[in-house]
């Protein structure tokens, strides 16, 4: 691509990323998808470079700035960091897993930017002002449940307890939560950004789902991590339960990834190889609602982890060949 084509394909996805950056900005409620403005950055990024990709979303952060400094900070550290590196990403060709992984990340730090930027220019701590709002609908809560004069003194010591418990687990597990919530936004980025330039007839190597696995430097990393978290608990007991909550929940999630990988791999030989796909989906997330069928999940886990280590795609193809 020429300098004249990058400097107008640049200036169309500014004009994009800031007027979608407006639309959430006057409708809130929409705000839970705030990735969608990173999504020009991202394009930007594959049918150029990171160059442009820096300068654009500069423009973008100068114009928000006018309009409102504080929205314009969030979309510099939620948004800006997953698109620039997922469009970097794109642009070297890498693997769908290590597109998500560092885009991943990317989030992540840029969250981390966002809660301690409010915390030294503002003073306000965002994990804490959710506690404190957290707790202060509990206390709304139990006045009014104990005002209906409908549940026993018993039934309300039960249900307050569960619902202190709940909000305690969450607290435990923020770290997994956080990982979690960028996870899902940077595949969802992910698989958006590659619709779009489908339809711009960008060119970029597909890439297939079932032909997502673990690889060898994947469990490398997991054995370290599992080893550090039991070198933790021999001499620090107390803080067990939070690096294992939470790396356990993660690894749990990939565990769920790769074994329904591999049985959409399964899925690719049968006539109606779609429908089970779509099927599958819709069984993994209502079996959570549908307590006989969590056991689906259970199994799905205990699949992805023997295929960490069995590789048995690879198997079938030897098999085969």
């Amino acid at each position: 691509m020429n300098n004249t084509k990058k400097i107008v394909t640049s200036a169309v996805m500014v004009a994009l990323a800031v007027v979608l950056s407006l639309i959430l900005y006057f409708l809130p409620f929409f705000q839970f998808a705030i990735f969608i403005v990173g999504i020009p950055i991202v394009v930007l990024g594959k049918v150029s470079d990171i160059k442009m990709q820096l300068m654009a979303s500069a423009v973008v952060i100068g114009i928000l700035m006018l309009i409102d400094p504080t929205y314009a900070a969030t979309v510099a550290t939620l948004v800006l960091p997953l698109a620039i590196v997922q469009g970097y990403c794109f642009h070297k060709n890498q693997r769908n897993s290590q597109n998500i992984l560092y885009s991943s990340l990317a989030m992540v730090f840029g969250f981390l930017g966002f809660l301690y930027s409010l915390k030294f220019f503002f003073g306000v701590d965002f994990i804490e002002e959710i506690i404190v709002m957290t707790d202060r609908m509990i206390a709304d809560a139990k006045v009014v449940y104990s005002s209906l004069n409908v549940f026993s003194e018993e039934e309300l010591i039960m249900y307050f307890s569960m619902m202190e418990e709940s909000i305690e687990v969450m607290k435990l597990l923020f770290p997994s939560i956080l990982i979690t919530y960028s996870l899902v936004n940077t595949v969802v980025s992910f698989g958006v950004s590659k619709k779009i330039m489908k339809r711009m007839s960008i060119p970029f190597e597909k890439t297939y789902f079932k032909d997502f696995r673990i690889r060898e430097n994947a469990r490398l990393i997991i054995m370290v991590v599992l080893g550090i978290i039991t070198l933790v608990s021999i001499f620090d007991n107390g803080s067990m339960m939070y690096y294992a909550s939470n790396f356990m929940s993660i690894f749990y999630i990939i565990l769920h990834i790769n074994g329904m990988a591999f049985v959409w791999y399964l899925f690719e030989k049968q006539p109606n190889k779609t429908a089970y796909k779509v099927v599958s989906i819709v069984v993994y997330f209502i079996s959570p609602i549908l307590g006989p069928l969590n056991i689906i999940r259970f199994g799905l886990g205990l699949v992805g982890f023997a295929d960490m280590y069995a590789d048995f795609r690879k198997r079938i193809e030897d098999r085969d060949s």
